[in-house]
């Protein structure tokens, strides 16, 4: 876990994402998957369950040299 200060004084803290993070990504992923043209799926077009979710995240962070996912939030 990592706490930053950003220069408007907002804090911010950045963690590593695990399974139990994985209903929170998928709305996330639905959430912008609505505002933005520069995705390869639109509205409605990301169909992966939680449980596939979680498997990712577990695959990811088992991995020796996959990327992990980083949760952002902003205080």
């Amino acid at each position: 876990m990592k706490r930053l200060v950003l220069k408007n004084n907002d804090k911010m803290t950045i963690t590593e994402s695990t399974k139990y993070d994985a209903e929170k990504l998928i709305s996330y992923i639905q959430d912008i998957s609505a505002e933005s043209d520069f995705l390869t799926f639109g509205r409605g077009e990301f169909n992966i369950t939680v449980e596939e979710e979680e498997k990712i995240l577990e695959n990811i962070l088992s991995s020796n040299n996959g990327f992990k996912y980083n949760s952002i939030n902003r205080q």
